[in-house]
């Protein structure tokens, strides 16, 4: 899967101490089950603080910032009201502080949520999912940024995870970052059959209405919006 993020990732692995690998895969980093955090630096495992910790977005903001979004840049038009959802892995112990939207378009306001997993097969559907934390409603930034948009109340996750993240907005001609709607092939551009776990739902009501407490029934395939985290800190 390739990013629309121009941040430069870094792999991170958790477990025991004990179970912790033999070094020598530079620029990785490993979290314990006492949440220090070591990073290989191609000889040794030194430990490091969470301000060192990979991908630096800015103080105090400074453990991961993850884009969900497949191929290039590309822009999705969110109808008004919709709610689009994806899929993020909390890989290890993390506080989120911010939901955070790529934006290509200025225009109208947003809102965002994250939602827990709950479904009987891991990422199939943010169907019937509980919310666990919303942001307040901002006008949408500028083109070609980053939104970060803060979480009414940090959402603590002291082990890995699966969970869903939400977006709506209350003006179509807002730009959000998503993937490519079509494969390019030799044969010429064709619609794949799968997504990348990316959905859309109709919520009824009116955008100044809060996310839903349980995420609708029935919600239908979109192709990728982007949408990622910002993790304030490790608990």
């Amino acid at each position: 899967m390739a990013s629309t993020s121009h941040t430069t990732y870094k792999q991170i692995r958790s477990g025991t101490l004990e179970n912790r690998p033999l070094p020598g895969n530079v620029d990785t980093y490993y979290l314990d089950t006492s949440n220090t955090l070591y990073h290989d630096n191609g000889e040794a495992w030194e430990i490091v603080s969470p301000a060192e910790a990979p991908t630096p977005v800015g103080a105090p903001y400074n453990i991961i910032w993850g884009l969900f979004c497949l191929g290039e840049h590309f822009v999705l038009y969110p109808a008004i009201n919709m709610i689009y959802a994806i899929p993020i892995l909390i890989p290890y112990p993390l506080t989120i502080s911010h939901i955070c939207l790529p934006i290509l378009n200025q225009s109208g306001n947003v809102k965002a949520a994250i939602y827990d997993d709950n479904g009987t097969v891991p990422g199939a559907s943010p169907a019937g999912a509980s919310r666990l934390a919303i942001t307040a409603s901002e006008a949408v930034a500028e083109g070609y940024t980053r939104m970060d948009i803060a979480l009414e109340t940090p959402l603590s996750f002291s082990t890995p995870g699966l969970n869903w993240l939400a977006v709506k907005c209350d003006d179509d001609a807002a730009g959000l970052t998503r993937g490519l709607p079509t494969w390019s092939t030799a044969s010429g551009s064709t619609t794949p059959v799968w997504a990348p776990n990316a959905y859309q739902v109709d919520p009824e009501g009116s955008y100044e209405d809060l996310m839903p407490e349980t995420f609708p029934d029935n919600p239908t395939i979109e192709r990728a919006v982007g949408i990622g985290i910002l993790g304030q800190r490790i608990p």
